[in-house]
Parts: structure tokens; sequence; C-alpha cells
């Protein structure tokens, strides 16, 4: 953690932010924490964050994990094949945007189980975002895992880090 938290014009923010850390020799910082199950409805996600420019290794991600089935459910973050944008990694595909993730972003996810898709928003206008009808997202991927922790993993480049997540 670091002191002072990031900003975004249409967010209230408050306190610290999490930023990359003290690591091993494989320059990956991560902390992780388990959540009540998520898995039927609809769930919102939402964070500011700059994952940096470097995506090898797996990483920068904020990563959603089911621990009963030691599966992964969901990676949201930058992807280097892409030359480090924001996408979803849905465990059978990647779903990419055209917004750059080696900057500060608002992202909102949204896990829709009823429907089986999740859907990701970059940077969207929250003075008018409709939470209960959205606009149209960035990407989609048409499956929605259920998890129960969510996972943050960074890498050194670009000051890296996440805050406000909700």
């Amino acid at each position: 953690m670091t002191s002072g938290g990031w900003t975004d014009p249409n967010l209230i923010t408050t306190g610290n932010r999490a930023i990359f850390g003290s690591v091993g020799s494989a320059g990956i910082s991560s902390s992780d924490r388990t959540i009540p199950a998520q898995s039927s409805g609809i769930v919102y996600v939402q964070f500011l964050a700059n994952f940096g420019n470097d995506g090898s290794g797996g990483t920068p991600h904020l990563r959603f994990r089911n621990t009963e089935t030691n599966n992964w459910s969901l990676l949201a973050g930058g992807f280097d094949a892409s030359g480090y944008k924001w996408g979803m990694w849905d465990t059978a595909n990647t779903y990419m945007t055209s917004t750059s993730s080696n900057t500060l972003r608002f992202v909102i996810i949204r896990f829709d189980f009823e429907n089986t898709n999740t859907k990701m928003w970059v940077d969207p206008d929250l003075s008018t975002f409709d939470y209960s009808n959205p606009t149209n997202p960035d990407t989609t991927s048409p499956l929605a895992n259920s998890f129960n922790r969510l996972d943050i993993y960074l890498r050194t480049y670009n000051d890296p880090g996440i805050d406000e997540i909700h």
C-alpha cells in the first residue's frame, strides 16, 4: 500500500492504493482476498488501475478465482499480444479492447450469471452510466464463471497499481 489513492472525475475515492511491492526473482508482486462466492444474478466489479506495459509471465491482472474448483474464472488486465491493451481471458478465449493498459483507467466488469456472459467497460462516463441498463461494452465474453477470490498480480513497469475495488 502507498499513501494517496488515485482519483477519477466522476468517482468518489478514499484512502490509499495497492502498488507494486517487493518481489522475488520474477519481478511479480501479488495479493489476494477471499470473498463470498459469486455465482448467480448480476455482479459488478469496478476499480481504478494502471497495469503498466509488461504482460509477460501472465501479469499484470486482476484475477477472479474459484477456490472450490481450484480454477481461474477470469483474468482482466493488460495483455501484451495486443500491445498492452485492456482485455479479459475467460479460461477459453481472450477478448480485447482497443484501450491501453499503460495509463490510469477506470474499469467496470459485469458478470451476468443468468444470461451467461461477462462484459467490460474501460473509462465509461460515470455521470451517464446506467448499471441497470448499461451502454454497449468495450468487450464481451460469452461465459460467466463463478468466483470467490480476487487476486492482484502486478509487475514493475510504469508504476503499476490498483485502487477503489468495489
